[in-house]
């Protein structure tokens, strides 16, 4: 008999960076990643006579963990993953059942990945999130996609620990909606995306020695039907004052996103055949005065 692992025996877990492998608090149920340690080796490919590269005149380079993590979000795994988002604290203090807001900070938590991957778990150390793309499309689940950048890859063959994702109720699109400078049209796509930009670092070591956000960009895009109601979407005042909250309810749980300045960039409604026009709606989230560019309110 061959010997393999399916995917389906897989797990994930999460934890603050330095945990233990027995003690990781979190599992996480997902549908693909492709987190791995990459590392290159650095030739010297002098001038020696030959086409050849002698395997001496090699060596292994830096390395660093970069991937990303696709799952279905509810209202309890968001609480969770909001604060490595936006590297916010929750505010009051989350509670099991307590909606709280989430704002942008300057710096991002760390945090570590466990994967059982069959013969060996991997260990991810000082994981942050570059970006996250919270997006659905009609007639499915809300996703949500993680990029992330890791300092280094641990193996071990100690067991799981004894962790099951929970059992919550995912969102899907049809629990969205949408309101777009005061309206509430109706939407076929949606894709909210926070970028921190990492920037790695290395020094005289051969892992990264900083992992460090350097920018915020802020986006949303939606995509809605284009008719006599919607036309007043399109070309508005750049100066104009607008806002937009994307919303998913899902009993009671709910997780509520509010970009409370936008610039818009007009996308022109073209023709793409027999089918219904759309008009692409996407922003730039800015902050004002008083207000970040993203807030989030959750309830689990």
């Amino acid at each position: 008999m061959s010997d393999y692992f399916l995917g389906t025996a897989t797990q994930l877990a999460l934890a603050p960076t330095g945990t233990p492998l027995a003690e990781f608090p979190t599992a996480v149920e997902f549908l693909r990643e492709s987190i791995r340690r990459e590392c290159e080796w650095l030739s010297t490919a002098g001038l020696r006579g030959t086409r050849g590269h002698p395997a001496e005149r090699s060596r292994p380079g830096p390395s660093v963990v970069r991937g990303e993590l696709v799952l279905h979000p509810t209202g309890p795994l968001l609480a969770h993953l909001w604060p490595l988002i936006l590297g916010s604290v929750p505010t009051p203090p989350a509670a099991p059942t307590a909606a709280t807001t989430f704002r942008p900070t300057e710096s991002l938590p760390a945090f570590d990945l466990l994967l059982d991957r069959g013969p060996r778990r991997f260990v991810y150390r000082h994981c942050l999130v570059d970006r996250a793309v919270l997006r659905g499309r009609a007639g499915q689940l809300l996703e949500l996609k993680l990029e992330v950048i890791g300092r280094e890859e641990e193996l071990s063959i100690e067991p799981f620990p004894p962790l099951a994702p929970g059992r919550d109720s995912p969102y899907v699109f049809h629990d969205g909606q949408l309101t777009w400078f005061e309206q509430l049209p109706p939407f076929v796509e949606c894709e909210l995306t926070v970028h921190n930009a990492l920037e790695v670092q290395w020094f005289n070591s051969a892992t990264p020695g900083a992992i460090q956000p350097i920018d915020r960009q802020v986006t949303l895009a939606c995509t809605v039907p284009w008719g006599t109601t919607q036309a007043g979407l399109y070309r508005r005042d750049g100066n104009e004052p607008g806002r937009a909250v994307l919303q998913f309810t899902n009993g009671t749980s709910q997780v509520r996103c509010e970009l409370p300045r936008l610039q818009v960039h007009d996308r022109t409604p073209v023709v793409g055949g027999r089918g219904e026009l759309l008009l692409a709606l996407f922003a730039r989230a800015r902050t004002t005065a008083d207000q970040p560019e993203l807030l989030v309110t959750n309830t689990p």
